[in-house]
C-alpha cells in the first residue's frame, strides 16, 4: 500500500495568494469585507496608498500610480476614452470570437463550433455563456503552452491603434502587440493565480486593458507564498506588468455584477 501523507499530516495550508483568491471570491449569502481594496472607496484610498508604499503621478490629466514593493507594476486609472472601450467591447462580442481568431471552442481540428451571423443580436447569441477567451497576433497554443507560428494572422487595426495610444501617455516607451487574449469573463468567473512565463521575450510588459464590469485584481510576487495586493479595476483602467514584476503571479478571484454603467455608452450605440 501507498503511504497517504493527507491522512497524518491533514490537508495542505493555503498559500498567501490562496487564501486572499478565497477571501475576494463571491459565495452565496457572504459578506465580503472590501477594505484592504486599493481604489474600492476613495474614501479610504489615501490610508491605503500608505499602507501599501504608492507613488502616484499625473501626465495629461491621466492618473497613474505605482506600488515600490511591485517595481514594473503601474495602473493608470480611466486611461481609455470610452468611445475606446465600446469599440473594443463591440469587436470582441462580434469578430474576435470568430475564424481566423481561435477561441476555447475552437476543437483540435480547428473547426469553430459557429458561424458568424449579422443577423443575431449580440445578446441572443447562445455560445457567449460558453466563451472564455480568445486569442490575436500570434495565438496561444493551451495544450502545449506556446504559440504556433503557422496560427499567427495579423493584429487588429485597433488594437495597435490603442497600443499607440497607451505609448502617446508614456505609459510604455515602445509597445508592439503581437499577442492577445481576450478574456470573457461573467459574472462568477475568476482567474486563478497563475504567471505569464512562455513568451520568448521577458523584457516586454503584460499589458491588461479592462473593459465592461468592474473585477479585482490580485498582485502577488515571484511565488504563491507571497501576500498579494488586492485591486479594484475599472472600465478605461489599464495596468502593466513589466520590469521585475513581469514574472509575479496575478490574478482575478472577483467580478462585480451590476458594476457596468451602461447609461455613459448610449451615445455610441448605432441602431
Amino acid at each position: 500500500m501507498y503511504k497517504d501523507d493527507s491522512i497524518n499530516n491533514g490537508p495542505k495550508p493555503l498559500t498567501a495568494f490562496r487564501e486572499q483568491e478565497k477571501k475576494y471570491k463571491k459565495y452565496h449569502k457572504v459578506q465580503t469585507d472590501f477594505s484592504d481594496v486599493l481604489f474600492h472607496n476613495e474614501d479610504n484610498t489615501a490610508e491605503l496608498s500608505e499602507k501599501y508604499h504608492v507613488s502616484t503621478n499625473s501626465k495629461d490629466g491621466i492618473q497613474s500610480y505605482t506600488l515600490a514593493e511591485f517595481p514594473g507594476f503601474t495602473i493608470y486609472r480611466n486611461l481609455l476614452p470610452k468611445s475606446t472601450q465600446f469599440q473594443l467591447t463591440k469587436k470582441a462580442l462580434t469578430t474576435y470570437m470568430y475564424k481566423p481568431f481561435r477561441t476555447n471552442l475552437t476543437t483540435f481540428n480547428d473547426n469553430q463550433p459557429f458561424e458568424k451571423d449579422p443577423s443575431m443580436a449580440i445578446s441572443n447569441n447562445p455560445h457567449l455563456s460558453k466563451l472564455h477567451w480568445a486569442t490575436l497576433g500570434y495565438q496561444f497554443e493551451w495544450t502545449e503552452r506556446r504559440y504556433p507560428p503557422e496560427w499567427f494572422h495579423d493584429v487588429p487595426d485597433e488594437i495597435l491603434q490603442v497600443s499607440e495610444m497607451i505609448c502617446g501617455h508614456g505609459a510604455i516607451d515602445d509597445f508592439d502587440p503581437q499577442s492577445i487574449i481576450v478574456n470573457y469573463y461573467g459574472v462568477k468567473s475568476t482567474m486563478l493565480a497563475h504567471k505569464d512565463d512562455v513568451e520568448i521575450d521577458y523584457k516586454q510588459p503584460v499589458v491588461s486593458l479592462s473593459f465592461g464590469l468592474s473585477s479585482i485584481y490580485l498582485l502577488g510576487g515571484d511565488s504563491r507564498d507571497v501576500k498579494p495586493v488586492p485591486v479594484m479595476l475599472r472600465a478605461g483602467d489599464v495596468c502593466i506588468l513589466g520590469g521585475q514584476s513581469r514574472m509575479n503571479y496575478h490574478g482575478v478571484p472577483r467580478i462585480f455584477e451590476d458594476s457596468f454603467q451602461r447609461e455613459l455608452y448610449e451615445e455610441f450605440v448605432v441602431d
